[in-house]
Order: C-alpha cells, then structure tokens, then sequence
C-alpha cells in the first residue's frame, strides 16, 4: 500500500488547532528547531497510518506520550474512531 501523497506536506499544520502543533502548543512547547523535525515525523507517520486507515475505521495510538500522532490523527481524520494509551500521568495531562 502506498501512503497518501508527500509526507512532507501532508499535515496542514496552519489548518489545525494551534495546541496540535508541537513547535506552538503551550504546555509542552518545542524549541522551533526540534519541532521542524517533529512536524516532519508526525507527518510520515500519518502519511501512512491515515491511508491504512479505512473510512469509519479505528486506531489507537499505544505509548502515546503528549499524543502528538493520535491527536492530529484525530484532527485530520474526524470520519475515524481515535484512542491515545499512555500510562504517564504527566504526558496524559498534555495531552488533555
């Protein structure tokens, strides 16, 4: 199966809620150099998880840390069921 376009741009990151993108949100922000490249993995990863992904269809995100890849899943794909697994207090509360 092939992903879905250039995973480079699949991630509309200014069409997003701003606490969805790790270089803006408040609670765990990242030193713009170090969210360039965490956008960039974000976007490969959905690039293939949202083409895996079948209309209507579920995904969990295990070991979600602050649920970078799980929320903008869920943002992204609002047709789809979205759970985010972590046992870290901490992270779960950034997440929230």
């Amino acid at each position: 199966m092939q992903r879905h376009g250039n995973a480079d741009s699949f991630v509309e990151w200014g069409a997003l809620h701003a606490e969805l993108d790790p270089g803006l949100t408040q609670k765990a922000k990242l030193p713009e150099k170090r969210a360039v490249r965490k956008r960039a993995q974000i976007s490969e990863i959905l690039s293939w998880a949202s083409a895996l992904l079948p209309s209507g269809g579920t995904a969990v995100d295990f070991c979600a840390g602050s649920g970078h890849v799980g929320l903008v899943l869920a943002a992204i794909r609002p047709d789809a069921t979205i759970y985010i697994v972590e046992k870290k207090t901490q992270h779960c509360e950034i997440a929230q």
